[in-house]
């Protein structure tokens, strides 16, 4: 890897770690899920806030539930907690532009920008 490549590969990797968890702010959709069944998980719509704090609408175990509270973004990971007491860590494998991909034991879910 050349100094140029390393150069890029650094700056990218610390706009991540200063600035990804920006580029959550706003309105989101869920879009798709695989690895599951979607009667039983999906997400409906997320809004994430500047003060930490989000709030959503998800299917779980079947049913649609009002979801809200807090969540921290490492770079990696993305940490939910509902004030439900629902805790879930989601991995993402793949941010790019409006859509967002996330993992979490064996379900993958895409979730995409719908507004600021």
């Amino acid at each position: 890897m050349n100094a140029r490549t390393q150069l890029a590969v650094l700056a990218v990797a610390l706009l991540c770690l200063t600035g990804c968890g920006k580029a959550l702010l706003g309105h989101w959709k869920g879009v798709e899920v695989s690895g599951g069944d979607k009667s039983q998980f999906s997400f409906g719509t997320m809004e994430f806030n500047d003060d930490g704090t989000f709030k959503g609408i998800a299917t779980i175990d079947g049913q649609k539930k009002a979801l809200a509270g807090t969540y921290h973004y490492d770079g990696l990971r993305l940490k939910l907690n509902t004030q439900q007491g629902l805790q879930k860590y989601w991995t993402f494998y793949n941010f790019l532009g409006p859509s967002l991909s996330l993992k979490h034991q064996g379900l993958k879910a895409k979730i995409e920008r719908v507004g600021k």
